[in-house]
Formats: C-alpha cells, sequence, structure tokens
C-alpha cells in the first residue's frame, strides 16, 4: 500500500483516510489499540466486548415469561 499523509490535528487526534480503513476493514468507529513498535505509531482494531459474548446464552431459555406489552411493570424503579 502506498503510504498515505493525514494530519494530526491540535487536539492529537489523526484522521484515519478511506484506504487505511477499508484496508484494515473497518466499517463504523470503534476503539483501538494504539502502541509504539520501532519509532512508528501502530494501531490495531480492537473487536468490540459484545461480540466476545456471541453464543454464550445460545440454548438458555429465559426463566420468566415476559409481557414486552407491559414490560414496564417488571422494572424496578425503587432504585432510580
Amino acid at each position: 500500500m502506498i503510504p498515505i499523509i493525514t494530519t494530526i490535528t491540535p487536539s492529537w487526534q489523526i484522521y484515519l483516510p478511506e484506504g487505511i480503513r477499508r484496508a484494515m476493514k473497518l466499517t463504523k468507529p470503534s476503539r483501538a489499540k494504539i502502541s509504539v513498535r520501532n519509532k512508528k505509531i501502530v494501531v490495531e482494531p480492537i473487536k468490540s466486548e459484545i461480540f466476545k459474548a456471541a453464543g454464550s446464552l445460545a440454548g438458555v431459555k429465559p426463566t420468566v415469561q415476559i409481557d414486552i406489552d407491559n414490560v414496564r411493570d417488571y422494572v424496578d424503579y425503587s432504585q432510580w
């Protein structure tokens, strides 16, 4: 890939150009791990925590049937 020039803002933010985002397969804003290796900035996307739980509840049945039309009846508002 040909190097792409970008800007570091006064707030120290870096814009990731579209070509870089495509090369990294980034489709939406997310979190990333940033580090320095051999005086180069390395950005590594982090998968969302919610996706780590994917499938963990497969086959688990709800313990209480909830009437979706009256869902507010099941919420405990005493701590708000």
